[in-house]
């Protein structure tokens, strides 16, 4: 749910920010300032959150709230007579378009977490082959975890398959078989660590490198 809020959210605040930049000149100079300081506000409220989270994989609505309300107020910047500083850190936030448009998953990812740094949510396969922790699926709740594998090239990557679920986080992995560029069969080990118990499990999943054939009949005996 999380995940189509960051989208929707960041969609409409540059809609809003685009408009505000033609627009800014005919508002109170008054309106910069509410604005700045609510976006200050919710800086205050999203380091408030960093501090005190102490959660594995920490989503934060904070951080949302106060980058959304930068780019919002980056209009506004870009649009009146504001002083140079402020137009350039403002515009950093408008910036993120680019990163959007280059990485959709990637600035997702940096909005709901406040980090680009996804390595520890990435498990290498082989080759350019990546097993990694899909975003709507950031959840203190281990058992709802599901993984994609992309393929890798350069600064871009092809998801291959989705919605791999290992029941729970994944510890370690093991290849069983590599079909090249056609399948892979992989079994994954996830653990359960709490007051009650103590226990490791594996399941085994066939991931299809290839989309299936639409022009193809099967016939079924």
């Amino acid at each position: 749910m999380l995940l189509y809020a960051a989208i929707i959210g960041y969609i409409l605040s540059n809609i809003i920010a685009l408009a505000l930049v033609f627009t800014g000149k005919k508002l109170n100079p008054g309106v910069f300032r509410l604005f700045a300081a609510l976006h200050l506000v919710f800086g205050v409220f999203f380091i408030f959150n960093l501090v005190t989270d102490k959660q594995e994989s920490p989503r934060y609505v904070s951080f949302l709230v106060f980058f959304c309300s930068g780019i919002i107020t980056g209009g506004l910047a870009l649009g009146t007579k504001t002083n140079m500083i402020l137009k350039i850190y403002f515009g950093i936030f408008c910036l993120s378009i680019f990163v959007f448009i280059l990485s959709p998953s990637l600035l997702l990812n940096f909005l709901l977490t406040a980090s680009f740094n996804r390595h520890k949510d990435v498990m290498p396969l082989k080759e350019n082959y990546f097993l990694e922790r899909q975003t709507s699926a950031f959840s203190s709740d281990s058992s709802g975890i599901k993984y994609k594998l992309i393929e890798k090239n350069g600064m871009f990557h092809k998801t291959i398959a989705r919605d791999l679920d290992f029941k729970g986080k994944l510890d370690s992995m093991r290849i069983l078989s590599y079909d090249e560029r056609k399948s892979f069969i992989i079994r994954g080990f996830t653990s359960v660590k709490n007051f009650v118990e103590d226990k490791r499990d594996s399941i085994d999943l066939t991931i299809e490198l290839l989309p299936a054939r639409r022009d193809v009949i099967e016939r079924r005996l």
